[in-house]
């Protein structure tokens, strides 16, 4: 592993930040739900929070075992916790609850390819095993969506 000297903090200079403008955007009704009244777009959004909520404090538990932070620990070490079963996981149980809401699945899918788009476009230049590690996760995020539910035609239930 080469050195790593980054001054951006994975967790409170890239994935904070990302979770708090989803946050914003969901509180707001900007998020496209894809919900059919509102009650059921309430329900969503709820989903969407706690989803948020857990990938927020999944990556904070992340950070205390893989001592991942700029602050004294070793930022390489993100690709660690990218390649773990923490990470795999955290993935899997926040995808598992969304499974049956489409629109949330895929707001939640696109607020973690946001944040790890930012952390390898920021960890790039100094950091390359942390970025192809971002790299990884985002294929694999894109992979899950086959798992999305199919409506009675076999088509996703989905925007895209």
């Amino acid at each position: 592993m080469s050195e790593c000297k980054v001054n951006v903090d994975f967790l409170r200079h890239i994935a904070n930040p990302t979770l708090a403008l989803a946050m914003v955007n969901i509180s707001n009704s900007r998020a496209e739900l894809q919900a059919k009244n509102q009650e059921e777009s309430k329900q969503v959004l709820q989903k969407i929070t706690s989803a948020l909520l857990d990938i927020k404090k999944g990556l904070s538990n992340g950070e205390i075992k893989y001592n991942f932070s700029i602050y004294g620990g070793d930022p390489r070490n993100i690709a660690k916790y990218l390649a773990s079963p923490e990470w795999r996981g955290l993935v899997e149980l926040t995808f598992g609850e969304l499974k049956d809401t489409p629109g949330a699945w895929e707001f939640v899918q696109g607020v973690l390819v946001e944040l790890l788009t930012k952390a390898a476009n920021t960890y790039s230049p100094r950091c390359p095993e942390v970025a192809e590690a971002c790299k990884n996760a985002i294929e694999e995020l894109s992979k899950m969506k086959s798992s999305l539910p199919k409506n009675p035609e076999g088509t996703e239930l989905s925007k895209a």
